[in-house]
């Protein structure tokens, strides 16, 4: 069943395929961004520990979990490893 927002969002991107594309990919890079701020918050770690622990920089935490890039499948686990998490990936 769709949510409020996905179904307004389908209602605003119905007629602008491109549009509609932009708005789905967003979703997927704000789910990662979710994500890694839950794992992060859960562990209890500042951007900067989890930086350290995963050896990746404080700012790539920081713009994943802001949204500003899209990490890739092997970053999301380099991250999840780093916590003693394995990532799972699922269709729904």
């Amino acid at each position: 069943m769709k949510t409020e927002t996905e179904k307004m969002l389908d209602e605003l991107t119905k007629d602008d395929p491109k549009l509609k594309e932009y708005a789905e990919q967003y979703g997927r890079q704000l789910d990662a961004s979710v994500a890694v701020t839950k794992l992060r918050k859960q562990e209890g770690l500042s951007q900067q520990d989890l930086a350290v622990k995963a050896n990746v920089s404080k700012s790539t935490i920081a713009r994943i979990e802001n949204g500003t890039i899209n990490p890739t499948l092997k970053m999301l686990d380099k991250i999840g490893m780093a916590v003693g998490k394995h990532l799972l990936i699922s269709y729904n």
